[in-house]
């Protein structure tokens, strides 16, 4: 069977939009049109569509006819997290009651996978978004992974995985053990509050690196 690819509109898109969140592309950063298109090979005009709909998601913004990276302001972010601490937690409910033993062996092995090191913020950012993407997916619902992938428009990003402590790392892999264990052991509940408050924390610890950085 022959799979299309997706159209340049959406690769372009998911690029840009994963350069965003990872903070690849900085917040207040300008975006020229003609140099992304040029570095991604494509047409102006994905690129234009991409930027628009970037836009409509919150992650861009139109300012005298140029386009700039958002920034995310405290309120944003924490108003985000709460959305995620609801939905991940519910990810993590069903993931403990549907999930396949191969998704809950792969979860485990992404969270005790890490050493929480300071001079790999790279590794960092990819094992936990590799981390949070198997806890969604392993929910099973297709509906649930669609309302997170539309929320999740500030996260974990270099900048801020810089700014961790050694103890905070260690926390944060730790409680990503915790939930895959709960999960493993098939505690929806516990599993669910434990995904809470993982989400919870990480938007005290990130609150903490965001005024640390000067932002409101």
């Amino acid at each position: 069977m022959n799979v299309e690819a997706p159209p340049p509109s959406s690769q372009v898109y998911q690029r840009l939009r994963r350069d965003v969140i990872s903070g690849h592309l900085r917040p207040n950063a300008v975006l020229s049109e003609g140099d992304l298109a040029k570095e991604l090979g494509v047409s102006r005009t994905p690129v234009r569509d991409s930027l628009n709909l970037l836009a409509i998601n919150g992650l861009v913004r139109l300012h005298k006819r140029r386009w700039i990276v958002h920034e995310h302001s405290l309120r944003e972010i924490r108003e985000t997290y709460e959305v995620r601490a609801a939905l991940e937690g519910q990810a993590a409910l069903l993931a403990a009651t549907v999930a396949s033993d191969a998704d809950i062996d792969q979860l485990l092995k992404e969270a005790r996978d890490p050493s929480p090191r300071r001079e790999a913020p790279d590794q960092l950012v990819a094992t936990n978004d590799r981390f949070h993407s198997l806890l969604v997916q392993a929910s099973g619902n297709s509906v649930l992974c669609r309302a997170v992938e539309a929320v999740t428009n500030y996260y974990f990003n270099h900048e801020v995985a810089n700014l961790y402590s050694e103890e905070e790392l260690a926390i944060a892999v730790r409680q990503h053990i915790d939930l895959g264990e709960a999960i493993a052991a098939r505690a929806p509940e516990q599993a669910r509050d434990l995904a809470y408050a993982h989400v919870k924390d990480s938007y005290e610890i990130l609150a903490d690196k965001h005024q640390r950085l000067g932002r409101t």
